[in-house]
């Protein structure tokens, strides 16, 4: 059996190494002792037959539990702030706890932006049944797609730069050098001066 193969003629998007996904693992564990960790970690969770509520991230976990109920004609805050926020903390390090919820500071900041610059009544906007694991559900709005587009600009051009600074400061400091990653370092040091 042919567990590596490396191809290293031809064209830039051909060449590369293709290596068994068992033997990527070992050579994963054999490179990154984090990665050792986690990968024991989850063999001991398989084996104790635990494996599925706690291996992802509580936010993203919270996410799934409540994707299929966002119909496709609008997003929910949880969703967009997946990925603008918590996705790329969790890349750069940190894990945001579960007590904090920025999908809740963000949605009432941009319900006071759509009425006051868009004159739409949020109390009007649908809701869905969202989830908690602790099995609270909380109605939480729904947002038209065709607002997308306003809420990711107001996001990256007032939320994330002007008030998640505070926001981190205020429920959990050792956020902010991971969120210093996501700003640009200008804003960064203005907004902690």
């Amino acid at each position: 059996d042919l567990l590596v193969f490396t191809k290293s003629l031809g064209l830039n998007e051909e060449r590369g190494t293709w290596v068994h996904p068992d033997v990527a693992m070992n050579l994963g564990q054999w490179c990154s002792p984090r990665f050792a960790v986690a990968v024991a970690k989850w063999v001991r969770e398989w084996m104790g037959g635990r494996v599925g509520k706690g291996i992802m991230p509580y936010h993203i976990e919270r996410y799934m539990a409540n994707r299929k109920d966002i119909p496709h004609t609008h997003f929910s805050m949880l969703n967009e702030m997946i990925f603008g926020l918590v996705g790329p903390l969790e890349s750069n390090g940190y894990h945001l706890p579960d007590r904090m919820l920025p999908d809740i500071s963000m949605g009432r900041m941009f319900c006071k932006w759509l009425r006051d610059n868009k004159g739409l009544d949020t109390n009007e906007l649908p809701t869905y049944d969202h989830k908690f694991a602790d099995g609270r559900i909380v109605a939480a709005k729904l947002y038209p797609n065709s607002v997308l587009a306003d809420f990711r600009q107001h996001f990256h051009e007032e939320w994330l730069p002007k008030r998640a600074v505070k926001y981190f400061e205020e429920k959990d400091p050792e956020a902010l050098p991971h969120l210093q990653k996501l700003l640009p370092t200008t804003e960064f040091k203005y907004l902690t001066e």
